[in-house]
């Protein structure tokens, strides 16, 4: 059983590689089917719950990762694409560094503070909190709107993202 997880695994990793690469030479400039132009990058909120890693894989599958906002339009675009649900975003701490966060982008760090909500990242219960998710503007939900700090065996819904154009300085 654990074999086949890896091969799955593998696909998905080649596929994603493959579906970026086909990206980037896409002279139409156009996002792919079911994700949206916002601030450069292509969003897809994913339908269905899951956990961080699952979402992880779910995102890589179609040549994404999830979503880093790293500028206030970035972050807005996050917010109306999570269309009232709660996101996994792609960023998480660094083991054994509390409090440093960096981004799945392969950008490096990503600060604390700017798309925070009140509090947060405050790491609450004994497992820790090493994720990060994102609670829009219109969830109705009792948390304040923002990121928050998150186990990764919760469930929310993923926040893909791929971007438009490429930038030598950070392929995402």
């Amino acid at each position: 059983m654990a074999a086949a997880g890896l091969v799955l695994v593998r696909l998905l990793v080649l596929a994603a590689v493959v579906s970026t690469l086909t990206a980037l030479n896409d002279p139409t400039c156009e996002c792919p089917d079911g994700f949206k132009l916002c601030a450069g990058h292509c969003l897809r909120r994913l339908d269905r719950a899951l956990t961080y890693d699952e979402a992880r894989i779910m995102c890589a599958g179609l040549g994404a990762h999830l979503a880093v906002p790293r500028t206030e339009a970035e972050n807005q675009c996050a917010d109306s694409a999570a269309a009232g649900q709660l996101v996994w975003l792609g960023v998480t701490e660094v083991p054994g560094d509390e409090g440093h966060y960096v981004g799945a982008d392969a950008c490096g760090d990503v600060p604390v503070g700017q798309f925070w909500a009140s509090g947060q990242p405050e790491n609450y219960g004994p497992r820790g909190e090493d994720r990060v998710v994102m609670v829009p503007h219109d969830s109705g939900t009792v948390h304040a709107v923002g990121w928050h700090d998150n186990p990764a065996e919760q469930e929310w819904h993923p926040l893909c993202q791929r971007s438009l154009f490429y930038r030598p300085d950070c392929l995402n």
